[in-house]
């Protein structure tokens, strides 16, 4: 039996390359999916590369930092620049220094420092983002909002502080804006919706400096819009969630931006069985357990079960 994210990881894996097999990188393929703490947008952007890299090279540089998920894949036609870009994040410490050397090393020297420095500031406060993020989204999906506020309240603290450096922060600030807009629609406290409109804005400017986080940073505008009372404006984000989605091949993200689409459209509207069809589709085939009863909730509800 194969694990969710397993799953996950060849499904993505068979979409950029028909020809993947899991034989003999089975390995490989746990140690990916271990490395990237199972979060379903981490392993679609990992499994991405199986078409450059084998899953042991993957391994390999995920285990050196995670900017292999950062970095844009070449395109078929690429440019010049995209070309080096990519090879640059594939070269080894090592290498990148000997190439350093080769050109202006004051220039250099000075965007490494500039670098560290930035790094330095955030990188003890990663951990704790992603912590008290990841808290707030559990206790909310176990009915605690008190609880999911306070753990929300200690995440932003720090996201106020700090820039976003790592895609492994991701669900810490997801986590907070999904808190925070839920308290506003159940409560409509005015205070909920400041944080609600911080928590978003943070969310906007990681996918700013993260172009994976975009999807999901688009989904909240929408949900933002929502309960604002925007609906035109909120579906409008929505699609460009999945049009940034699928764009980016990240079939998860997709399936959230199509299950937000469906269920907020009339229940007299065609398309909303489409899109909640085709997020229980994804959903399935992902493993995602927890959207895929979500979606199919969404879907009876339609048909009057």
């Amino acid at each position: 039996m194969q694990y969710p994210s397993v799953e996950l990881f060849i499904h993505q894996a068979r979409r950029v390359n028909p020809n993947f097999s899991l034989n003999g990188q089975e390995y490989a393929v746990n140690r990916i999916c271990q490395l990237v703490a199972g979060f379903p947008l981490g392993i679609e952007l990992a499994a991405n590369w199986v078409r450059l890299l084998s899953c042991e090279e993957i391994v390999e540089r995920l285990e050196r930092g995670g900017e292999i998920l950062t970095t844009d894949l070449p395109e078929l036609n690429p440019s010049l620049r995209s070309v080096l870009d990519s090879t640059w994040a594939m070269l080894t410490d090592e290498e990148q220094t000997v190439f350093r050397r080769l050109g202006d090393i004051e220039t250099a020297n000075e965007h490494l420092h500039n670098a560290a420095e930035l790094l330095g500031g955030n990188y003890v406060f990663i951990n704790n983002i992603r912590y008290y993020g990841v808290s707030s989204q559990s206790a909310l999906q176990q009915g605690n909002l008190h609880a999911a506020k306070e753990f929300a309240q200690q995440a932003m603290a720090i996201i106020s502080k700090v820039s976003p450096t790592s895609f492994y922060i991701l669900e810490g600030y997801v986590g907070v804006s999904e808190v925070y807009l839920t308290a506003f629609e159940n409560g409509k406290n005015s205070e909920d919706l400041k944080f609600a409109q911080r928590a978003v804005k943070a969310l906007l400017e990681f996918g700013r400096v993260l172009p994976v986080g975009q999807p999901r940073a688009w989904l909240h505008q929408g949900l933002l819009y929502w309960v604002e009372g925007r609906q035109t404006q909120a579906f409008r984000v929505w699609e460009k969630s999945l049009a940034l989605a699928e764009q980016l091949s990240l079939p998860y993200e997709a399936a959230r931006a199509h299950d937000e689409i469906g269920r907020h459209l009339s229940l007299n509207d065609p398309t909303r069985q489409i899109h909640l069809e085709k997020a229980i589709e994804i959903f399935s085939g992902l493993g995602a357990k927890l959207e895929l009863m979500q979606a199919q909730n969404a879907s009876r509800k339609l048909a009057g079960i």
